[in-house]
C-alpha cells in the first residue's frame, strides 16, 4: 500500500519554480559565504606573506589590489564575512 502512494506522488524536478522561504535563502547564503571564506583563506595567507616579506613585495600587493577583479573579490569576501557574522549570532 505504500509503495502505491508514493507512485502516485506528483514529482517536481525543476528547482526554478520551487520557492523557497526565507530561513530557507538565508540558510543557503550562509553555507555558500562559509565555503567561499573558507575557499578563500590560503589566497588571503599567501597575500599577507607576500606583503610582510619585504618592502618590494609590498609594492607589488598594493600594486594588485589596485585592479578591479582583485577589489571585486576583496568586497565579496567582506560580503561573506558579514553574512557568517550576522548569521552566527542568530543561531
Amino acid at each position: 500500500m505504500a509503495d502505491k502512494s508514493c507512485r502516485q506522488r506528483p514529482k517536481n524536478l525543476n528547482l526554478v519554480t520551487i520557492r523557497l522561504p526565507l530561513p530557507a535563502l538565508v540558510s543557503i547564503l550562509h553555507r555558500l559565504s562559509g565555503a567561499l571564506l573558507f575557499l578563500a583563506i590560503p589566497l588571503l595567507l599567501w597575500l599577507l606573506q607576500l606583503s610582510l616579506a619585504s618592502a618590494e613585495s609590498f609594492v607589488i600587493v598594493q600594486n594588485l589590489m589596485q585592479h578591479k577583479l582583485v577589489k571585486l573579490v576583496c568586497w565579496l569576501l567582506a560580503w561573506a564575512f558579514c553574512i557568517m557574522l550576522v548569521r552566527g549570532f542568530v543561531i
